[in-house]
């Protein structure tokens, strides 16, 4: 986990971005938020970058603490 948080509920610390995305990944995230599971897309491209990050940074941890120990 970071040491900060990733959340940000105020629109106001929120940026907007553009991206490409085949066809077949934005039908997905369609499938997603008919089935509930998210209420936008918008909030699906958030969930899943904000995973990647959390991710991301705990396996540089656990790469830096085996080079360490």
């Amino acid at each position: 986990m970071l040491g900060y948080n990733l959340s940000s509920k105020s629109k106001k610390d929120t940026v907007i971005i553009t991206v490409r995305l085949p066809r077949l990944y934005v039908e997905y995230l369609d499938k997603l938020v008919e089935n509930s599971v998210f209420m936008s897309r918008g909030e699906c491209v958030r969930f899943a970058i904000k995973e990647l990050i959390n991710e991301e940074f705990q396996r540089r941890s656990r790469s830096k603490n085996l080079m360490e120990g």
